[in-house]
């Protein structure tokens, strides 16, 4: 698939709680599947599909969301957004002290944080003990605040005293970075 593909179609776009309203209205309230699909917008086909595949209980009971994926499936991640945050914290941390970081560093810190969280990892991450350069590419796609660029030399007199070690790993402990 294109790295930079943009959807054409609203097709399989349907909220995974208005799925399940409407296969609450067929299955409990025994309104037709397509009176139900019109009434909320949504194919009949793709209603009958749904209709099966919720399980009854589910239905039945009063859950706000289907246990089963409802529409396309986004791309495969390996940090949740609350982690991906963190690592964007720690970058811009690391640039607000007159340390920024260079990409190397960044995609092998992302390998020590998928690590230490024990996160499904592509074979490469494990291989080369790094984040891919195209996650590292998305990544900064991702996070538009991201200036990232190749380290350059500081002469001694402008250098700041940097708080921040020149080597940085995960620690265990949630949003704890330290020096090894």
């Amino acid at each position: 698939m294109v790295r930079t593909y943009k959807r054409k179609t609203t097709r399989a776009s349907t909220a995974p709680d208005t799925m399940l309203k409407a296969v609450r209205q067929v299955l409990v309230f025994k309104k037709t599947i397509r009176g139900a699909a019109e009434e909320f917008g949504i194919n009949y086909r793709t209603l009958a599909r749904y209709c099966t595949k919720i399980p009854r209980e589910e239905v039945e009971g009063g859950a706000e969301h289907p246990s089963c994926t409802v529409g396309f499936i986004g791309a495969r991640q390996v940090f949740s957004p609350e982690l991906e945050a963190e690592l964007v914290a720690y970058v811009l941390l690391a640039s607000d002290v007159y340390y920024t970081l260079p990409p190397r560093a960044i995609r092998k810190l992302a390998f020590q944080l998928a690590k230490s969280h024990q996160l499904h990892t592509p074979p490469s991450w494990r291989d080369n003990k790094q984040a891919s350069s195209d996650w590292f590419t998305s990544f900064l796609k991702r996070h538009p605040l991201l200036s990232i660029t190749s380290p350059a030399g500081v002469s001694s007199r402008s250098q700041v005293q940097i708080s921040l070690c020149s080597h940085t790993s995960y620690s265990s402990e949630p949003s704890m970075f330290q020096c090894f």
